[in-house]
This record gives structure tokens, C-alpha cells and sequence, in this order.
């Protein structure tokens, strides 16, 4: 995958659930979470509350039940109204997600850094008829030479997922062509 240069300071259009401000503090990239894959766990969390609730109810069944439609809630409301924040600055990157509570994220020192660099994620589920694939990308950093982290994943969109490995490359003043060389030998 080839890295563009970004220009902080010249107007780029980013996709639309990507925003990328700097400041004298350090630079901040925002993803929202909401798109079209919102809708599978909301339309599930409605059907397994409303058509599925009446089929529970023996002996401890409508307790896992109950357990089960808030988690299916929480996930889909969390689809719906998340952000990632990357927040940069000379000495760290911050990862947090909100509002909703979230796992992930995590602070990582800035002079370990190496580079930003994108993996893709390919699964395939397989039906009695069919079978599907769904594509992610999932944005990790090289610290040091050998450990690779894991800071964002989930990311349903190539370019919104390149954006932000660009301007976290380019933020850091990241050596482009000793980060690709370092980073592509890394995530083989």
C-alpha cells in the first residue's frame, strides 16, 4: 500500500467520518464509528428482544436472555454514537473511545514509534448456501524494532484507515521510506 504525503497545513478533504485538526498541543484524528455496518447489530438487538423474548421462559432462561438483548443494546448503541480520538503530541499517542465505554485504546510513547502502518483483516464466514467476506483494516505501530501494537481496528474503510496512518507519519515526521521498508518486514 503506498503512503501519501498529507500537508497539515493546506486544506485535504477527509472522508466524512474522519476529522484531523492540529493545534500547539499536538494533532488530533476523530472517527466516528457510525455507517452502514451500524444497522446488523441494531436490526439483531431488535429481533432478539422483541421476537425472540417469548421463547425464554423456562427455568433460568429469561436471566441469559435478559443478559444477552443488553449487551446486543450496548454494542449497537455503541456503533451508533462511538468515536476513536488519536490524540499526538511530542511525547505520546493517546487512543480512547467514546462516549459509549470501550475496550481498547491505550497510550504509547512517541519516541518509540517507528511507524504507523495499515493490516488488513479478511474474514470469511460460510453458509449451507453461500459465503460471505468482510474486509477491515486495522491501524498498528512499530515500537522499537520488533514490537508491533495494535492501536486501532475496525476500520471498515481503506482510505479513512490510510488518512490516518498518513498524518500520524507524517505528525511525527516519520521517515516515509524507512517506515514503509520497516513496517512492511514487520507485518509479514
Amino acid at each position: 500500500m503506498e503512503m501519501v504525503k498529507i500537508s497539515m497545513d493546506s486544506e485535504i478533504t477527509y472522508p466524512s467520518n474522519i476529522t484531523v485538526s492540529t493545534d500547539a498541543d499536538g494533532m488530533t484524528i476523530r472517527r466516528a464509528w457510525i455507517g452502514w455496518e451500524s444497522l446488523i447489530p441494531s436490526v439483531f438487538a431488535v429481533l432478539w428482544i422483541f421476537f425472540l423474548g417469548g421463547e425464554f421462559d423456562i427455568l433460568f432462561l429469561p436471566v441469559i436472555h435478559k443478559v444477552v438483548s443488553a449487551i446486543f443494546v450496548y454494542y449497537a448503541l455503541a456503533s451508533w454514537l462511538n468515536r476513536t480520538k488519536i490524540t499526538v503530541n511530542s511525547s505520546l499517542v493517546k487512543v480512547s473511545h467514546y462516549p459509549v465505554p470501550w475496550w481498547g485504546g491505550g497510550i504509547y510513547p512517541t519516541p518509540d514509534i517507528k511507524c504507523f502502518y495499515l493490516n488488513q483483516k479478511t474474514e470469511t464466514t460460510t453458509g449451507l448456501k453461500h459465503s460471505s467476506t468482510a474486509i477491515s483494516y486495522e491501524l498498528h505501530a512499530l515500537l522499537g524494532e520488533e514490537q508491533v501494537v495494535k492501536v486501532v481496528n475496525g476500520i471498515h474503510s481503506e482510505e479513512s484507515a490510510q488518512v490516518m496512518v498518513d498524518a500520524l507519519n507524517q505528525y511525527l515526521e516519520l521517515d516515509e521510506d524507512e517506515a514503509l521498508t520497516s513496517c512492511a518486514t514487520t507485518s509479514l
